[in-house]
Parts: structure tokens; C-alpha cells; sequence
């Protein structure tokens, strides 16, 4: 929506796929968009969540530059497994 607000392409955001770190076992009846912090690590992207993973945890915003999509589960999703991600403004595309 705030890209729309400011006139921007639609290509502007853009997924990348990247491996899970580590566990995220949290139950989601829902898609749900963790802040992450991806990085390369020899020559592999990974993702890990970072802080509360909480609405009212304002305080990870500023070590994310990403969020990690998690899709629906009813088992959590294992670290190696491959999701999706979107940068946040300022991160460097991969």
C-alpha cells in the first residue's frame, strides 16, 4: 500500500528464495511475515528471524532487512527448508 501511495512500480517489491537457518515451529493458520535478517554464508542465502516475533515488538525492526513469508503449517517448517523473502528498504537485493 505505502508503495502504491508513492507512485511505485509493481516490480518494486520482489521475493527472493532463500533456506531457513534455523527452526521457526511457531502453528500459523495464516501466511505470516516474520522480520529476518538474510545474509550469504558460503555462497548460500539464509534467513533467520530476528527478536519478538510479536506486533508490539517494535525494537527488531531495526536489525531486520527482510521478511521471511511463512506460509500456512500445521508442523512449523524446519531450518534448511527453502521460503520466500522480501527486502526491506535499504537491504541490497541478492
Amino acid at each position: 500500500m505505502l508503495l502504491g501511495m508513492q507512485e511505485a512500480s509493481d516490480d518494486a517489491v520482489q521475493e527472493f528464495t532463500v533456506y531457513l537457518a534455523e527452526d521457526y515451529l511457531k502453528l500459523n493458520a495464516y501466511t505470516r511475515y516474520v522480520r529476518g535478517y538474510w545474509q550469504n554464508r558460503n555462497g548460500k542465502l539464509e534467513v533467520k528471524p530476528v527478536g519478538l516475533d510479536k506486533s508490539s515488538a517494535v525494537i527488531s525492526i531495526k536489525d531486520a532487512n527482510c521478511l521471511i513469508v511463512i506460509p500456512p503449517t500445521k508442523t512449523g517448517i524446519k531450518a534448511g527448508e527453502i521460503v520466500k523473502a522480501i527486502p526491506l528498504g535499504g537491504a541490497i537485493f541478492p
